[in-house]
């Protein structure tokens, strides 16, 4: 696991990651803006788009993953408690 922090006015703007890589971005404050940006041609979103082992959207476990991941180390899996 990398870890990257980008913060304004310093050296590290943006990430490029490897096509079909598992990633996830933590934004540190309210006015964070985060663009992302893949290779063409645009096609919506597939169900099999999204990591199998995390909580759907709107899912009642979601404010204790978010948790999880500012701490999860490589190989850790979430369990939901």
């Amino acid at each position: 696991m990398v870890l990257h922090t980008l913060c304004p006015g310093e050296s590290l703007s943006g990430v490029e990651l490897e096509p079909n890589t598992w990633h996830t971005v933590i934004p540190l404050t309210e006015n964070s803006i985060i663009l992302e940006v893949k290779e063409g041609p645009y096609t919506p979103t597939q169900e099999t788009d999204f990591a199998p082992w995390a909580p759907r959207e709107g899912d009642e476990h979601v404010v204790q993953f978010l948790n999880w991941l500012e701490t999860a180390a490589i190989n850790d899996k979430f369990e939901p408690q």
